[in-house]
């Protein structure tokens, strides 16, 4: 099962492997890849996830086999944080430019184990560009508030990680909705900004 899911991931880099995994009805073993025992499986089948759904036609077909929900289990899930980066990859490129996906996500829970990641060396990085994909949408400020994403990201400017950079767009984001602006103030957002170089 590792060597399959490995050997898909290599083909879904590859820009025709992208459509051609989908048209050949490989989404669906690859979700069910992700949820099984093994974690060098479990990471590869994320990892050939992610690669397709860089593609926009797979989006919608990941999400709708269940990848969204096997994604956030395996965040949930007691696992290496390099197989926790490799679902957050994934869950990256799914929800870049769907709205349909970001709301799923939020709907699946994925925010509390995505904020945890912050605070990782090797999940970071991924964690939080899926937080910045959650945050273009104004609607979802309040639960990633409620999900306690705005100490981990000032502690990214203390750390002047190079996190930071995103992790300045998604408390921009939020301060586009009253509450969550209240809240970042409140938590020392603004006090902040100046350590964020122009």
């Amino acid at each position: 099962a590792a060597a399959a899911a490995a050997a898909a991931a290599l083909e879904a880099h590859d820009g025709a492997g992208k459509v051609g995994i989908a048209v050949a009805g490989g989404i669906i073993p690859l979700v069910k890849l992700v949820s099984c025992d093994g974690d060098a499986t479990r990471r590869a089948a994320a990892a050939a996830l992610a690669a397709l759904a860089s593609h926009p036609a797979n989006k919608r077909e990941i999400a709708a086999a269940g990848g969204v929900r096997a994604l956030v289990a395996m965040l949930l899930a007691e696992s290496p944080e390099e197989s926790k980066a490799a679902a957050c990859e994934a869950i990256w490129h799914l929800a870049t430019g769907s709205g349909e996906n970001r709301a799923l996500l939020v709907q699946e829970g994925a925010l509390p184990p995505v904020v945890a990641l912050v605070s990782s060396q090797v999940a970071q990085s991924a964690a939080v560009r899926v937080l910045r994909q959650v945050a273009v949408d104004v609607e979802h400020a309040r639960r990633l508030v409620d999900a306690g994403v705005i100490h981990p990201l000032l502690q990214l400017f203390i750390d002047a990680s190079p996190a930071r950079v995103d992790a300045s767009e998604i408390l921009w984001s939020l301060c586009m909705e009253p509450t969550s602006r209240e809240a970042v103030s409140a938590a020392g957002g603004a006090s902040l900004w100046w350590l964020y170089p122009s």
